[in-house]
């Protein structure tokens, strides 16, 4: 049975691409970069019931 383990585990060492290190760092710079541009309240806190409830208390 190990047998045909080992030989389904070797199948696939073969069959999976070695990892591209540079693509992988260009690929995370990139998710790095749209997570920042997508966020949106770069310095402004984002509206919340919390916030709501703080303004309106200061405000009276």
């Amino acid at each position: 049975m190990t047998d045909d383990l080992d030989d389904f585990k070797a199948l696939m060492d073969a069959a999976t691409p070695t990892p591209n290190t540079e693509r992988r760092a260009e690929n995370l710079k990139l998710a790095q970069k749209n997570f920042v541009d997508t966020q949106g309240s770069h310095t402004a806190m984002r509206p919340t019931s919390v916030v709501a409830a703080r303004d309106a208390r200061d405000k009276s």
